[in-house]
């Protein structure tokens, strides 16, 4: 009876109608094979429908194609929370994680990622509290440190506390808290070098790594390897860098400020470490100090031509106003860099 009453709607082209007959008469795989067959868009509350009466199969019973033809269908029409049920329902934990973080659900993302002990999926969605506001949200950076830590992905550990430095230098100009953020990720890519993976020497045999039962994977393993190396490398001599401006605003290179500045600004490739705008913006109110109005204003003008009105980010007005009047030149019109962005 139920089969010739969904035929009849069929026939007649109420395909809602006869989909919604299989569903409540508890056959909602029938209903899905009539969705895929007519290429039917489901609305959100044909999908719950379906979604309710599949919950109450048994597992063996349902047709896991159907419920993944059904899943897609939702995840191209935005009903991602549907969609991760459904992916659930058959099987598919890393789709339903998928589902989830499309749709920005992230106590879901959390919880499915933390039941499903799968360290893919811990990374997964450590990955995607990257993609938010982290940096003003100290539980995220919490939250992503502790998925990648029971993942043991020790290099995308490294990889953050990277991220958490730039983050201290470009929103805050701390370059202290930049060199902790750098050790530590020294201390994970360390980590990340399999301590049983030797360096790559001359009288190493092609077979090592069929020995160490490794096979295959000894190449990509050793060039990990010296990735990190030369990962390690870069942040030590950033360290470094860092440091001694550190120490300069810091005061505790007095008298030396100005030839420490001067010789940063000479490092190659100094703004991986050190942006070369917070150096010039210091020496700006090192002159002004020191009343040397000529020197300051070669770091203004340097300032201007790479910033235009942002400059004043970086070395405040009133300063900018108090150099410019005793060289002699006046302020820059706001109009003017209004027009340079337009033609840009």
């Amino acid at each position: 009876m139920v089969s010739y009453c969904a035929e009849y709607f069929v026939n007649k082209g109420h395909i809602e109608k006869a989909i919604t007959v299989l569903i409540n008469s508890g056959q909602p795989c029938d209903a899905l094979e009539l969705c895929n067959t007519h290429k039917i868009v489901l609305t959100p509350q044909l999908s719950f429908k379906i979604l309710s009466k599949l919950e109450t199969q048994k597992r063996s019973s349902l047709h896991e194609s159907t419920i993944s033809s059904l899943a897609l269908n939702c995840m191209n029409n935005g009903q991602y929370e549907v969609a991760s049920r459904l992916y659930t329902l058959s099987g598919q934990t890393e789709n339903a994680l998928k589902a989830l973080i499309r749709g920005g659900d992230t106590e879901r993302v959390l919880r499915v990622a933390n039941l499903s002990r799968d360290p893919q999926l811990y990374i997964m969605a450590g990955n995607y509290l990257q993609s938010l506001n982290w940096s003003e949200t100290p539980s995220l950076m919490k939250e992503i440190l502790r998925l990648y830590s029971k993942a043991k992905a020790h290099h995308l550990i490294a990889n953050f506390y990277c991220a958490c430095a730039q983050l201290e230098i470009d929103e805050y100009r701390d370059y202290n808290k930049a060199t902790l953020a750098w050790g530590e990720a020294i201390g994970y890519y360390q980590k990340a070098n399999s301590a049983d993976i030797p360096k790559r020497g001359p009288q190493m045999s092609p077979h090592f790594g069929d020995r160490i039962g490794l096979g295959g994977n000894l190449q990509e393993k050793m060039e990990e390897r010296e990735n990190y190396d030369e990962n390690i490398a870069d942040l030590r001599e950033r360290i470094r860098l860092a440091s001694v401006f550190d120490g300069v605003v810091g005061g505790r290179m007095k008298g030396e400020e100005e030839q420490k500045c001067r010789q940063l600004l000479e490092e190659p490739g100094i703004d991986r470490a050190v942006r070369t705008v917070h150096v010039r913006a210091y020496l700006c109110g090192l002159y002004y100090s020191f009343e040397d109005w000529r020197k300051a204003y070669e770091h203004v003008a340097v300032l201007e031509r790479e910033l235009g009105r942002r400059v004043s980010e970086y070395v405040s007005r009133d300063m900018l106003d108090r150099i410019r009047r005793e060289v002699g030149v006046g302020g820059v019109d706001e109009d003017v860099f209004d027009e340079i962005e337009d033609l840009c």
